[in-house]
């Protein structure tokens, strides 16, 4: 097992309380040198609310957006009701996008989470090594209107049914931009802290019961189950994909992998490593590569973040240096002929990449390391270069997007 000999056990649960308090207080490519392709001036970006349309958002694209949201509709004047800061606030690397927030290095999918390979992972023990023989408490669940029955995230009265058509817009200015393709698209419901990613019940937390092996597949007896039907209301069963944690090799060579995994890598500065995946279904894809670790305990964390609370999420004199805080990794999307689809290179936020693809998509996901903070502070560490990616597909039932402007721009190569 890797040792966090340079993190607090158990902060997870108080970094994502810190995000929500960042939140709540607060071209020609598909980089950060790409052009919009949505409407200035709140028209609307091509391809919104046709699902067939062509859809990127990147932490780049959305970060473009910082000094002007005039383009996005729905229009974002007031993040929340009786807030004080302006809206472009919270597009600051001190806030809910960058490192300090619940995506990041100290958050709820990093190495202080519920899920991972060390023993203060509660997955090892819900799916992992160490899991239990609970298949039985599974189905005690589902007799109980569980987590996976109609009554459940997953259901028609979780956070995939009316709440996110109806009650998510309804929530501020900032319900909107939690949506598919919104500015903080990549925090919401589709994402990968949302129900269908690797804290909710298809994940290696999750209420169905099976044990993965040493690959990271999911066996009920000796089958591999990659799949799994859920009531969605009285009516209607929905099929979703279960979310994995692959181990890095087996994912690199897996063919016909789907949009709903994740996997713990390591690399060195210059390396790259490359996941293929196919969609099945025409839908928006999310993907975020997240560093494992780095230079600061999370109490120092958080006195930094709550520093920058009080200057309107600017970043304190005091932070450290971007290269100097956590590991620089870059994010790209490609065809399988290597054309590059998408790409996040931002030095100063978490990268992801949310896109819409048609069915039958096959697509590749490229993490590349930038820079070290282990070697650019003079620290050693020897979890320095560890990190994780995230895939969360949406289903065919969520692909229509609500959303437009500037931040969502064209595909680098058609899909």
């Amino acid at each position: 097992m890797r040792r966090a000999s340079s993190m607090l056990r158990g902060g997870a649960v108080a970094l994502a309380l810190a995000g929500a308090v960042a939140c709540a207080q607060g071209g020609p490519a598909v980089g950060d040198d790409g052009a919009g392709s949505g409407g200035g001036g709140g028209g609307k970006a091509d391809g919104v609310g046709d699902p067939g349309g062509a859809l990127v958002v990147t932490a780049s694209s959305a970060a473009s957006l910082s000094d002007d949201l005039s383009s996005v509709q729905p229009a974002v004047e007031e993040m929340f009701t009786g807030d004080l800061l302006a809206p472009e606030v919270y597009l600051r690397p001190m806030s809910c996008l960058g490192f300090y927030g619940p995506i990041g290095p100290w958050g709820p999918l990093a190495l202080l989470g519920p899920v991972g390979q060390d023993a203060w992972n509660p997955s090892v023990y819900v799916s992992g090594d160490g899991a239990l023989p609970w298949a039985g408490w599974s189905d005690e669940l589902d007799a109980l209107d569980g987590p996976l029955d109609a009554g459940g995230p997953l259901g028609a009265n979780g956070p995939l049914g009316e709440a996110y058509r109806d009650e998510l817009p309804s929530i501020g200015d900032f319900g909107p931009q939690l949506e598919g393709g919104g500015l903080f698209a990549v925090l919401g419901p589709l994402g990968p802290l949302g129900p269908l990613g690797p804290l909710g019940p298809l994940g290696p937390v999750g209420a169905h019961g099976l044990t993965a092996d040493s690959d990271g597949n999911y066996r009920d007896g000796d089958e591999i189950q990659r799949a799994i039907a859920v009531p969605w209301d009285g009516d209607e069963v929905r099929t979703y994909e279960l979310f994995e944690n692959y181990d890095a090799d087996h994912a690199q060579e897996m063919e016909g992998n789907d949009t709903s995994f994740m996997v713990q890598g390591d690399l060195a500065v210059d390396q790259v490593d490359e996941y293929p995946f196919d969609s099945v279904d025409a839908q928006l894809v999310t993907i975020a590569v997240v560093p494992e670790s780095a230079l600061l305990f999370l109490p120092q964390a958080m006195s930094i973040l709550f520093t920058a609370s009080a200057v309107e999420f600017a970043t304190p004199a005091l932070a450290p240096g971007w290269r100097q805080l956590t590991d620089d990794f870059d994010l790209e999307i490609a065809r399988a002929d290597g054309a590059v689809v998408a790409s996040s290179d931002s030095l100063d936020r978490i990268d992801w990449i949310q896109l819409r693809v048609p069915a039958g998509t096959h697509l590749v996901a490229r993490v590349a390391m930038r820079s070290s903070w282990s070697a650019e502070s003079g620290v050693f560490s020897p979890l320095s270069g560890q990190y994780r990616l995230f895939v969360v597909g949406s289903t065919g039932h969520l692909q229509d997007v609500a959303v437009a402007g500037d931040h969502q721009i064209d595909p680098g190569a058609p899909l």
